[in-house]
């Protein structure tokens, strides 16, 4: 769905929180023009975004520490 910044009016492809162009930050006043589906859509999606940049610190933590364990336990044969 497209619209059109309130501040530049430059088209504008994907709802992000800030305009590409010009920097605006969107109002929920803004937000307001997108359908309840559409505006749903666009905070899952940055909640999964959100979730999956969370699980990849998750699994790095647990590879240092596998790989510490690992370094430990063979310093000590």
């Amino acid at each position: 769905m497209k619209i059109h910044c309130p501040s530049c009016g430059k088209e504008i492809e994907t709802l992000k929180r800030f305009c590409k162009y010009c920097g605006y930050e969107f109002s929920d006043d803004d937000k307001k023009q997108f359908s309840d589906y559409k505006w749903q859509q666009w905070q899952n999606e940055n909640r999964n975004s959100n979730f999956e940049k969370m699980l990849l610190i998750k699994v790095g933590i647990i590879a240092v520490i596998v790989i510490i364990m690992c370094m430990l336990l063979s310093g000590l044969n």
